[in-house]
């Protein structure tokens, strides 16, 4: 592994860091690359092709429930269901096994792997997030 520091803040840049990617592919993932926020990101030559989503970038938090949003009704409905079944289950490794399995979980993959949304929504349910759990429930029935 390098010693070779991180590329800090670009010059005459808004962005904490700069990713920089020459000829590389991308190819045949759900997501091709997920960016968190404060990065600038720079492609020469690069192709992105046969992902379901070329390029997430953002807060987790915000793409998240943009993809929520953007859910059916009939969706939503069955997400919130399954919310309540999580909030209502104690032990933590059976309520993070079914939280792994949901249709809530297969579906924000588009943005995430399938670990990384269950911490997202175990924060939630636990406290630990910025996003409340009533926040989200009221999200998924349209209120």
């Amino acid at each position: 592994m390098s010693d070779k520091p991180v590329e800090k803040k670009a010059p005459h840049s808004p962005y904490a860091s700069k990713v920089t990617m020459s000829n590389c592919t991308i190819e045949d993932n759900g997501v091709g690359m997920i960016v968190g926020e404060g990065y600038e990101i720079a492609m020469h030559d690069t192709n992105v092709v046969g992902n379901r989503i070329g390029v997430v970038a953002g807060s987790l938090d915000d793409n998240c429930l943009q993809v929520l949003k953007e859910s059916n009704s009939t969706e939503r409905f069955k997400f919130a269901s399954e919310l309540n079944v999580f909030d209502s289950i104690e032990d933590p490794q059976e309520r993070n096994a079914a939280i792994s399995k949901s249709s809530l979980v297969e579906k924000l993959t588009a943005v995430a792997n399938a670990a990384t949304i269950t911490t997202w929504l175990e924060k939630i349910l636990s406290g630990a997030s910025n996003i409340e759990y009533s926040q989200l429930f009221q999200l998924l029935m349209g209120a």
